[in-house]
Formats: structure tokens, C-alpha cells, sequence
């Protein structure tokens, strides 16, 4: 088994072990995309062990990369710089509050992070928000009613400030659980729940093709990953095999849905997704390492497939960071048991 070890705030995942949804056929027609290699061009080394980290991986417009070590379930972001440096941003600065949990956030444009937690004595779920600096400025109660237990996945947002929200609600006497996506003003009021077309087969346990993550939790919702784009909507990816993608509007409206289809057999999705300009990137991993980045337009059309290295120069396991202005692909990779970024571009 492979050490390297990748983890959400729900499931811990070892490339390798996967279950997921199977879900209808790509809506679209578009014949699979000429695969071209990816070739090392840069490495910047740091300072921190290499090991598992939480899901997800992002990056800013600056090129900053912001992950999470695990196994402490409260681990602090780690903001590590082009230079290799880092600041630590951590929920242990929240003033008189004790975490039971911390897990996806998201960065939005101006460097502001905005991560999901949980506190203790409290029954809804918050977000927590951090400067660029790594500085705490405040919490934001999600309000969803007292009377719901729901758990959260997903965080991203929109440029007007608001919030889409993704998770589970869980199961009890009078429902099963089923997944929830959810747009939220700045002071947490829920302003719409969005209904997805694929949500009644993506419930928890026991439901078809769903894959638990724990009880009534659908590895396809945890394991997901949602981010914001130029046009002003939020991509939200479920882990499902062909992967699903769903761009939702500020109002909560699904302009579109649309499926990547994996490389080739035995071939499966890694979140997060990674959007840049008008492009995403999605990274597919198989059973023996082998690593294809799809990189797919903000309409679903499938424009380029890149096969990693599997010599000495191979990528590493995650992929941190997506440039489409010229086609650059960050990995986190290790050397001598150290974390390392590692930038790639097409051959």
C-alpha cells in the first residue's frame, strides 16, 4: 500500500481504496482528449514533514498554496508562500470558543479564509473567518434550525459575498439522511437550498451507488469539492464515477450539469477541483500511481488530458494548484521526508 494518505473533514482516504457513485452517462458527446506528458520545471522546497494532509488543497492568485496536516483533526492551514515559507492559520485563535472540529474552506479574492467548524455545546454549524495574515476576525453561525442535524462538506464563495454550502443532512426517525447544498447571506440566514438533480442517488448509506463515509454519509458528497470561477458561479464536484459537475448561481440556480469521464479503467477522481480562468482541472488516479490531470472547460467540453511522470520526477499524490494562463500544474510531492511543491508543464 502507497504511504501517501489523503483526507477530508469526513473520510480518511488512502490512494488506492476508493468506492463511488456510478451516475448516468455523460450528458455531452465530446470524444476523450489526446493525452500530452506533464514535465517537471520547477521544485521549492519547505520545511514541514511530509505525510497525510485533510482535503482540500487550494491556491490563490498570488500562487500561495494552502493545505492541512493531519491526523489532528484540528490542525491549522498551513499558508506556504512561493518561497517555500509558511504562516499558520489556526482556530485555536478563536477567543473563548473550543473547536470539536474543523474542516473545508475556501479562499476567496481578496486572501480572506473562510473555514467550516464545529463548537462545542453548539448544535449549528459555523464558519470561521481568518485574514490574510492568518489573523482570526469572526464566526459566522449558519443558521439551518435547531430542530436539523446536518454535517458540513463544502465552502465556497460567491464574489457578492455570500456562501454555497454543501453536506448532509442526517438521517433520523423521520428521514433518511440526503445531501444539502445551500446558499447563505454573510450573517449565515439560509437563502436557498439548492436541489440537485442527482442528490436522491447520492444519500448515505444503503442508498444506490453512494459509497458510505461514515453513517448515512455519502463518500461522493464528502469527498467532493466545490470552488468559485470568473464567471461569478460555484463548481461543485461530487466524487462519482464519471465525475459530476454542477455550476450554481449567487441565487442558487444550476445553470448547468455536466460529467467528466475518467482517463480509463480503474482510473478515479482526487479532489479538489482547481479553476483558472475559464478552465478547471480535475487530477485522476488508478490503482498503481499512475496520475492523468483532465483540465475541462467552464461548459463541460473536455479540452486537454496530461499524463504524469512515473520515474524519479513523478508529481506526488496531490495536486495543489492549476495556471491555465500557461498551463502550469503544482503537486505536493516529498523529498527526504520533507513536503515539496512541484511544478509541471505540458512536454
Amino acid at each position: 500500500m502507497r504511504r501517501a494518505l489523503i483526507c477530508t473533514a469526513a473520510v480518511l482516504v488512502v490512494l488506492g481504496i476508493h468506492a463511488y457513485g456510478q451516475v448516468r452517462p455523460t450528458e455531452r458527446n465530446n470524444p476523450q482528449p489526446i493525452q500530452r506528458n506533464l514535465a517537471p520545471v520547477d521544485r521549492t522546497p519547505t520545511s514541514h514533514d511530509a505525510g497525510a494532509f485533510w482535503l482540500p488543497t487550494k491556491c490563490d492568485a498570488d500562487g500561495n498554496i494552502y493545505l492541512r496536516p493531519a491526523p489532528e483533526r484540528d490542525a491549522p492551514i498551513l499558508k506556504i508562500g512561493r518561497d517555500g515559507r509558511s504562516i499558520s492559520v489556526s482556530s485555536a485563535s478563536v477567543p473563548n470558543l473550543a473547536t470539536t472540529g474543523i474542516g473545508y474552506f475556501a479562499v476567496d479574492q481578496s486572501g480572506t479564509i473562510h473555514q467550516l467548524a464545529d463548537f462545542s455545546g453548539e448544535r449549528d454549524r459555523f464558519i470561521v473567518h481568518f485574514r490574510p495574515d492568518g489573523t482570526y476576525i469572526s464566526r459566522t453561525r449558519l443558521e439551518l434550525g435547531t430542530a436539523v442535524s446536518w454535517r458540513t462538506s463544502q465552502i465556497a464563495v460567491f464574489t457578492a459575498g455570500t456562501f454555497l454550502v454543501a453536506g448532509q443532512i442526517e438521517a433520523d426517525a423521520t428521514q433518511n439522511g440526503r445531501p444539502f447544498t445551500g446558499i447563505f447571506s454573510s450573517d449565515g440566514t439560509l437563502l436557498k437550498e439548492v436541489r440537485l438533480p442527482d442528490d436522491d442517488n447520492l444519500g448515505g448509506e444503503g442508498k444506490a451507488g453512494a459509497g458510505a463515509a461514515g453513517p448515512d454519509m455519502s463518500r461522493a458528497v464528502a469527498s467532493g469539492s466545490a470552488e468559485s470561477a470568473p464567471d461569478g458561479n460555484v463548481y461543485l464536484m461530487r466524487r462519482t464515477s464519471p465525475v459530476i459537475v454542477y455550476a450554481i448561481s449567487p441565487g442558487g440556480e444550476v445553470i448547468r450539469r455536466f460529467t467528466v469521464i475518467p482517463p480509463g479503467d480503474g482510473f478515479f477522481p482526487i479532489a479538489p477541483l482547481h479553476i483558472s480562468g475559464a478552465r478547471m482541472a480535475i487530477l485522476f488516479d488508478d490503482d498503481r500511481g499512475k496520475h492523468t490531470v483532465k483540465v475541462v472547460s467552464l461548459g463541460g467540453d473536455e479540452l486537454a488530458a496530461y499524463g504524469t511522470p512515473m520515474d524519479k520526477d513523478r508529481t506526488g499524490p496531490i495536486l495543489a494548484c492549476y495556471t491555465s494562463d500557461h498551463e502550469r500544474f503544482t503537486f505536493l510531492g516529498t523529498d527526504d521526508g520533507k513536503l515539496i511543491l512541484k511544478s509541471f508543464e505540458p512536454q
